[in-house]
């Protein structure tokens, strides 16, 4: 004896009772976010106002931004002036110095080769003596053009010092 079975051919199972497929309950939920995205939209634009506020704040920080850049770079131009101020007023005292050195070296020098040609004794003190009076009358006289060319340039370097600081104070509250 044979027996029959009958299968059923349809593959498509329908889950949703209210006999809506996925793909349209997923539009529907798309358009029910959409409405109420679409009723919050008024409150959600930012007034005119608020932009433009917020247009101008921008623009003003730009500048102020813009301000700050050129002051910095001109504080640093005076910082520069000053420095160079100051390593010409050293590189000037240290030549100075030099000088100084190299002159009482060759007055040493100097009375050494006097000294070497001393027949007596009383001959090589009166040598010492004259070397001693003249090196300390000398270095008196150098010395105090030393000070008094250090003053000098300590007062050109603090007007320039000051100047560059009223500058940059200046620029400081131009970008403020």
């Amino acid at each position: 004896m044979t027996k029959t079975t009958r299968t059923n051919t349809n593959t498509k199972t329908n889950t949703s009772t209210s006999g809506t497929t996925p793909e349209m309950a997923a539009a529907e939920a798309g358009r029910i976010i959409n409405d109420t995205l679409d009723a919050l939209r008024p409150g959600l634009d930012v007034p005119a106002a608020a932009r433009d506020f917020v247009a101008a704040q921008a623009a003003t920080a730009q500048a102020r931004v813009e301000d700050a850049r050129k002051g910095a770079t001109e504080l640093n131009a005076q910082a520069g002036n000053a420095a160079m101020s100051l390593a010409g007023a050293y590189a000037g005292l240290a030549r100075t110095m030099i000088d100084i050195s190299a002159a009482n070296a060759g007055h040493a020098l100097s009375a050494a080769e006097r000294l070497a040609t001393a027949k007596t004794l009383p001959e090589a003190m009166q040598i010492q003596a004259d070397f001693v009076r003249d090196s300390a009358s000398a270095n008196f006289d150098r010395f105090r053009e030393l000070t008094d060319t250090a003053r000098q340039t300590a007062s050109e370097v603090a007007a320039t010092t000051q100047d560059s600081a009223l500058k940059a104070w200046s620029l400081t509250k131009t970008a403020a």
